[in-house]
């Protein structure tokens, strides 16, 4: 019978000789981005004929972006976000 042995190396470390090389690299929204979204959504609403809020958050869930049109009432930011 032949003994088998496991290698101990951790396989992170081959790649690229960094351990973090198989890290998932994240992308978040940008300010500017967030805003030209919020700029489409104003204009598609008044296209509409409708009022609205629009709230522009990141993956984090942290607001980026808010608008609100004239004619809503401040306690419609809550329903927004």
């Amino acid at each position: 019978m032949t003994a088998h042995t496991r290698s101990t190396r951790n396989t992170h470390q081959m790649v690229g000789g960094s351990p973090m090389a198989d890290a998932v690299k994240k992308h978040s929204i940008t300010s500017e981005l967030a805003q030209k979204m919020v700029d489409a959504a104003m204009a598609k609403a008044r296209e509409l004929g409708v009022t609205e809020n629009v709230a522009i958050f990141d993956d984090g869930g942290n607001l980026k972006a808010f608008c609100r049109m004239e004619g809503l009432g401040a306690n419609h930011r809550d329903c927004a976000e």
